[in-house]
């Protein structure tokens, strides 16, 4: 029942919010862990992050 219960509020709030979301984020949006990675490694191909080995 509390699994339902959230489910229904987040149905009514996300699209309230989404317009307020960063457009820089992968959490809580549309995009995915992968496209997340991808766009890591294009900023590490571009040289806009410099990987460092710890």
């Amino acid at each position: 029942m509390d699994r339902m219960v959230q489910q229904d509020i987040v149905q009514v709030v996300s699209p309230l919010c989404r317009p307020y979301f960063s457009k820089t984020i992968y959490g809580f949006t549309e995009r995915t862990p992968e496209k997340a990675v991808i766009k890591l490694l294009e900023y590490l191909n571009d040289g806009s992050i410099v990987a460092h080995r710890i």
